[in-house]
């Protein structure tokens, strides 16, 4: 049954409140990434529908003024959205972005705040730990939604600019991996625990089925990340934290149940661990013709390179120890 608010539209939300008169919020419904579908009149009531799956919201009035109104509201804060960069799908980015970038498939904000942290320092205790200043953020998110070739000035705190790519991440109106694969992502990671080649394996074709804006900013990150926990003595993070960073980035839950999304955390904790530290197997080998040369994302890796690589990963920790040792 239909409940009587009052509304308030705003460039990214439509706000609702219980009465006219209120001060306290009673709810929202995002506009991000949202259609906005005109409906017939039922039962007298004027209606029309915000779409943004998996919710949709229909809002109704007895008068047309009011749909007409909120409608052309809404439309407005769209079209005023059209050349942002936050909160936009990722493919009307890249795709917005081609036209006038010629970087490739990654957002420029991305590309531009890892440049930054790279040439600023990879060894900067507490990244991505330590907050930015909230103004500045806020600022650096205006810059790139009004040009998506925005440069991020030098002197720029590093802290506030691993906030910037946080709040990107956080932004985007679906998850890195399509919601629609968590299932797929439980079993692959139960799989992992019990046979690594395997679990690696599934996880491979799962990325081998998501779009492919969406697989080249996996395997952007993954690398980055990789080359982040390689500091992790100096800068604090190793793989567990920045898995538990990243990780709900990677993967939408939609439940409720307090049990269930403390396992599903986990869960987004843990792939995350697996694309970073396995991230030449997943991304590279997997990615790699027997020449050498690369090829499209179909492949997995085949059980006796898995092996191979298991030996030298800990052939070379081992040869890490003795020389630490051997410096004591």
């Amino acid at each position: 049954m239909a409940k009587k608010r009052w509304i308030v539209i705003t460039l990214e939300s439509l706000q609702y409140y219980r009465e006219k008169d209120d001060t306290k919020v009673a709810g929202s419904v995002s506009l991000i990434g949202c259609t906005i579908n005109e409906l017939s009149i039922e039962n007298g009531e004027h209606r029309f529908e915000i779409s943004n799956p998996p919710d949709n919201h229909v809002i109704s009035s007895n008068t047309a003024k009011d749909i007409e109104d909120a409608i052309k509201a809404i439309r407005k804060g769209m079209d005023q959205r059209e050349n942002a960069v936050f909160g936009q799908r990722l493919s009307q980015v890249i795709r917005r972005q081609s036209t006038t970038l010629s970087k490739g498939s990654i957002p420029n904000v991305v590309r531009e705040s890892v440049k930054f942290i790279r040439s600023t320092g990879l060894d900067e205790e507490g990244l991505f730990r330590l907050p930015g200043n909230t103004n500045k953020v806020k600022d650096l998110k205006a810059h790139f939604d009004e040009g998506i070739d925005y440069i991020i000035p030098e002197e720029t705190d590093i802290h506030t600019v691993a906030s910037l790519l946080k709040l990107y991440l956080r932004e985007l109106p679906e998850s890195l991996i399509p919601s629609e694969n968590y299932d797929l992502c439980v079993i692959a990671i139960n799989t992992y625990d019990a046979n690594k080649f395997k679990g690696i394996n599934q996880i491979i074709q799962i990325l081998n089925e998501i779009p492919s804006v969406n697989y080249d900013l996996v395997k952007f990150l993954m690398k980055f990340l990789n080359d982040v926990q390689e500091y992790s003595s100096m800068n604090k993070m190793d793989i567990d934290n920045l898995s538990t960073v990243f990780g709900p980035n990677m993967l939408t839950v939609n439940f409720h149940d307090p049990e269930v999304l403390m396992k599903s955390t986990k869960m987004l904790a843990d792939i995350t661990k697996v694309l970073i530290r396995h991230y030449n197997d997943i991304f590279v080998i997997s990615a790699s013709k027997p020449d050498g040369s690369d090829q499209s994302r179909e492949s997995t890796i085949s059980e006796d390179i898995y092996q191979d690589l298991e030996v030298a990963s800990s052939q070379l920790c081992k040869s890490k120890v003795i020389a630490h040792n051997n410096n004591n």
